[in-house]
């Protein structure tokens, strides 16, 4: 480069590559020519493999062009850190259409690197269970569940169709003329006509009264056998015209697919729906009930002489079994045909009934077990009735949310402009944000917050008095969030006010030895507030001596606006927009403010005008409320209000009766070490991949079973029934309690936390293996209540049974007895045999890691079988453990104390979205509390919860909050919530509380109760009043 001057055309490409920057010549066949306008672009690889189509189609033609016979120049490979040497020699002009494999383009890619790239994309895995999350199974599943397998309660079926035959024979003999026709074709119920089977149960409601045991048993059960659907005459039938009604029902509720198990019962279960709208219809269920609580107080031993024959006891026990299973029955088509149907005939007969009504009579009951165990009811039943009772009168889960949803407000967005839930935060995170900024900036007010909560306490609660006057970063309803130490309160409320950073003290003088002393770390707060008022426009001049104008000049900007950040002023603005109160905040604070008063005797005698109001007794000369709607919200709410009040002495009683079915499972488990647990090992008694042992030769029923065995899946199998239906009775009356009012729900927690409900739940958790649990069928078929009826009905089951294997070169009539074996069978080679831990292979469940990716082989398709009951039961088991624990620092903390974590994480391992969800957010709720050195080994988990879990706006649960300071708040908030909680049902509720009316004024004398405390009692007035009269009589002389 001697000159400077620049040649007409390029000589070097404009980009520097590898190649010359390691000095490699270039063939002058690499010169960059001048590009000129006829020269056509390259073609890409749709082009070159000629797969381009026009309008109609058709492929088009190749494009031909100068471009075909240009050199191309070589592409550089940049695949390998370390570049490779230049090649020798040049390779050959690419063709016009080179094949893939040529050294194309980085931006080009062929059909066949499409379709890898497509196969290689992550797919969204199904869920592997066909489960989905309902109130209830289907009403095949729900009757099964209720009949035992004890040969006790199979007697009690057939007995029901002897005492049938008998009411039926006598009613055709005394309406017809002729007996020989009413034994031909008018014997079945099913050829009967509607007026027939109308009088035929009219007929049958007065005897179910009378006083004789055994007239009243006998009709009882021949209207039970109406009301199982006529089993002998229609069970095995698949075909009839009044099935369309029930083969709707007759779907698997656990996958939505048809249920082959109850095809051959789609008659009978049709006619156990049409039997019950009959029996509705003739005003039959109040005699049912009504022999169902006199059954149940005979049972007790309420009224009855102590010397009472052993044919009367069996009688009651078996009055007690049909009273029970009609009631049931009944409940049961009430809540199928609400949800299929929408037909709300069978609970307004429901909740027809006179007082106190069913389930008031069922939580007496439920009360007497906790107090006298030596009550022969059965406690799965009575726990089955009070959970369906509860179905039917109040609604669902999705009831629930419906109520909740209606109370929201409509003129808020719940989505923002792409249709994403907006993430919303709570007064006090609000709150706890205006006391950090406020902190920073005194001179700067945000817009201001819902409640007026007070600077110094971070909780709707109302304070105690030996609340301490420290602000604690967790709360009842927020998300325990803010470090409010000294660091970042306000200087304001510290002893000593500077204004400006003390000067660092001059360095210590050196220690013994010559060596210096530690050097102290001297460094300003960078939390210190801004105490100078903020800047405005006249802000530019110098203390009013002067203009700023040259500065402005030199630096080249003015003071514009205040000191306070724009991002702060966002954030501000965003907190206030996203601020979102619930209806069961609105209900606290108010419960707050008139505790308050009344702590500091402000509240008169007009301030509970609203409180009477909301009263449920009939005022004299008030006219008569008006009926509300059949299922509409208005009415669910004010049965609920009306069970809380009246059930509210009985109420303990049935958390501790629940709880005590819990802690039998626990004791069973605990005590199984012995034989083989089949809860703990899963698969021992699996042979076939759907779980169930009907694939057992030894547990069929047909060919014989052991009868120990038979107890043992009894036992089990009503175990889980009774874990279902405890699990959904506390799920159902904390949603329904949350609705109506937020005491209401915090009471029945608060129940549950002194029944010690979380140890127990986290002891069942570690004596099982749930993602083994889940997988096992707790089934036996031929014991099933349906296979049951089949079995013992007019067709039976001899075209289910598979036909025996006959010989055919053997004679029919050769009846010679087989040969005698000289020796024994050779055993399978040892050396062929499968390995036992291959075979175990196929049978393991599907098991994912924390982030919800499989650990082995995914199933191909969703499992269908498996055990619906311990899905619904765990799920309920971690949501109402959720429900207790949320935003509760107290009970996080028993979490932590008893190492849930550990148990939790078997739960991970099941791949069912639901179930992981609530356990993730358990874990959520415990992970504040948790060290560094957990949090270190759990960051999967963590990975999982910001996954799963909803978020909040201020939501640094991770982050860390002042632990500390939760800690040492835990238990004053708890007691606050409880006083509260007290003071509530105390003033609404006094008679079912055992207080007298007028109590809560009794006791509202502020200054009586301070004096007290200065020992100016009773005792010092007395002597007070003595004094005076000492002075009195001096005055006298």
């Amino acid at each position: 480069m001697a000159n400077n001057a620049l040649p007409d055309a390029p000589i070097v490409p404009p980009a520097v590559d590898e190649a010359e920057l390691l000095g490699v010549p270039i063939n002058e066949g690499t010169v960059m020519e001048p590009e000129s306008t006829d020269i056509h672009p390259p073609l890409d690889t749709a082009e070159q493999q000629g797969l381009l189509l026009d309008e109609n189609g058709i492929p088009l033609a190749r494009p031909e062009g100068p471009a075909s016979s240009l050199p191309s120049r070589p592409d550089l490979r940049r695949d390998n850190s370390v570049p490779s040497p230049a090649p020798l020699h040049l390779p050959p002009p690419a063709p016009p259409a080179p094949p893939p494999e040529s050294g194309e383009g980085a931006d080009s890619l062929s059909v066949e690197q499409l379709r890898r790239l497509v196969n290689d994309m992550p797919k969204v895995e199904p869920a592997p269970y066909s489960f989905t999350y309902e109130d209830a199974s289907s009403l095949e599943d729900e009757l099964e569940e209720w009949f035992s397998y004890t040969v006790e309660e199979q007697a009690m079926i057939l007995k029901t169709h002897s005492s049938f035959v008998k009411e039926w024979g006598a009613y055709h003999t005394s309406e017809s003329a002729d007996a020989s026709d009413s034994h031909t074709g008018n014997m079945d119920w099913t050829t009967a006509t509607s007026s027939q089977h109308k009088t035929f149960i009219q007929s049958l409601l007065p005897g179910i009264k009378r006083p004789e045991p055994s007239v009243r048993l006998r009709k009882l059960e021949a209207l039970l056998y109406i009301l199982l659907g006529c089993w002998h005459e229609s069970a095995g039938i698949t075909t009839n015209a009044d099935t369309d009604s029930a083969s709707q029902s007759s779907t698997d509720s656990k996958g939505g697919l048809p249920s082959s198990n109850y095809s051959k019962s789609a008659v009978q279960v049709s006619l156990i729906r049409k039997n019950v709208r009959l029996l509705v219809a003739c005003g039959g269920f109040q005699t049912i009930v009504d022999a169902l609580r006199l059954s149940c107080l005979r049972a007790c031993g309420v009224g009855l002489q102590p010397d009472i024959p052993r044919d009367s006891k069996e009688a009651e026990r078996r009055e007690v079994w049909c009273s029970m299973t009609a009631v049931y029955v009944v409940l049961e088509a009430a809540r199928i045909e609400e949800k299929e149907h929408g037909d709300l005939t069978i609970r307004s007969a429901v909740l027809a009934l006179e007082k106190p009504g069913l389930l008031m009579t069922l939580l007496e009951l439920a009360s007497k077990l906790r107090w006298d165990e030596s009550i022969s009811l059965p406690l799965t039943k009575v726990i089955l009735l009070v959970w369906k009772n509860i179905l039917v009168c109040f609604g669902g889960v999705f009831e629930a949310d419906k109520a909740k949803n209606s109370f929201k407000d409509k003129n808020l967005d719940a989505k923002d402009a792409r249709g994403q839930p907006i993430i919303t935060a709570s007064p006090l995170d609000y709150h706890l944000f205006r006391q950090e900024i406020s902190s920073k900036y005194p001179a700067y007010n945000p817009p201001p917050n819902i409640f007026a909560l007070e600077p110094e306490n971070n909780s709707i609660l109302p304070p105690l008095k030996n609340h301490p006057n420290r602000v604690a970063g967790n709360h009842v309803f927020g998300s325990g969030l803010g470090n409010m130490n000294g660091n970042n309160t306000s200087i304001f409320h510290q002893p000593v006010h500077i204004a400006t950073p003390a000067p660092s003290p001059p360095p210590s003088p050196a220690g013994p030895g010559g060596k210096g002393g530690k050097k102290q770390n001297y460094q300003t707060n960078q939390l210190f507030p801004f105490l100078y008022p903020p800047l405005d426009e006249s802000s530019n001049n110098l203390g009013g001596k002067g203009s700023t104008d040259l500065q402005d000049l030199l630096v080249g900007r003015k003071w514009q606006g205040s000191d306070i950040p724009i991002s702060i002023l966002e954030a501000a603005d965003l907190f206030s927009s996203r601020m979102r109160a619930t209806r069961a905040m609105k209900q606290l604070w108010e419960e707050r403010v008139q505790f308050m008063k009344y702590e500091r005797g402000w509240s008169g005698a007009d301030d509970n005008a609203d409180v009477d109001a909301l009263s449920l007794e009939p005022k004299e000369g008030a006219a008569p409320k008006e009926s509300l709607p059949p299922g509409s919200i208005e009415e669910r709410m004010d049965l609920v209000e009306e069970c809380y009040r009246t059930a509210l002495p009985n109420l303990q009683s049935l958390v501790i009766v629940l709880i005590k079915a819990i802690l039998a499972h626990v004791t069973a488990l605990v005590t199984q070490a012995n034989g083989p647990n089949v809860l703990q090992s899963g698969f021992q008694l699996q042979e076939n991949q759907n779980g169930t042992t009907s694939g057992r030769p030894d547990a069929n029923g047909v060919n014989g079973v052991n009868v120990s065995t038979n107890e043992e899946l009894d036992a089990m199998r009503t175990q889980e029934v009774l874990d279902k239906a405890v699990s959904g009775i506390l799920i159902l009356l904390l949603k329904w309690f949350k609705v109506s009012h937020i005491l209401k729900y915090e009471y029945l927690t608060q129940l549950l936390v002194d029944s010690s409900y979380v140890p127990l739940i986290l002891k069942l958790l570690q004596l099982q293996e749930i993602e083994k649990v889940v997988n096992f069928k707790c089934e036996q078929e031929e014991l099933n209540f349906f296979y049951f009826c089949r079995a013992h009905s007019r067709i039976g089951v001899e075209d289910e049974k598979p036909s025996p294997k006959v010989d055919e070169e053997s004679d029919s009539d050769d009846a010679a007895p087989p040969p005698i074996r000289m020796r024994r069978d050779e055993g399978p080679d040892p050396e062929s045999e499968i390995e036992p831990q291959t075979l175990l292979q196929g049978l393991q469940p599907p098991e994912v890691d924390e982030l919800g990716e499989y650990t082995g082989e995914p199933p191909k398709g969703p499992i269908t079988d498996y055990s619906w009951r311990a899905f619904f039961s765990c799920i309920n088991y971690l949501r109402i453990m959720q429900k207790i624990c949320k935003h509760k620092a107290h009970r996080n903390l028993m979490l932590v104390s008893y190492k849930s974590s550990q148990f939790l994480r078997k739960l991970l391992k099941v791949p069912q979205p639901t179930l992981r969800l609530y356990t993730l957010k358990l874990f959520k709720n415990q992970v504040p509390y948790c060290g560094r050195k957990w949090r270190q080994s759990n960051m999967r988990v963590i990975t999982a919860v910001y996954l799963h879990c909803r978020p909040e706006l201020r939501d640094d649960w991770l982050a860390g909050s002042d632990v500390d300071a939760d800690v040492d708040e835990s238990v004053p908030l708890e007691q606050a919530l409880r006083a509260l909680t007290h003071w509530h049902n105390l003033k609404r509720y006094p008679e079912a509380m055992g207080a007298r009316n007028g109590v809560l004024e009794d006791e509202q004398d502020f200054f009586r109760r301070e004096l007290e405390k200065m020992d100016w009692g009773e005792e010092g007035l007395n002597e007070a009043e003595l004094e005076q009269q000492g002075w009195d009589m001096q005055e006298g002389w």
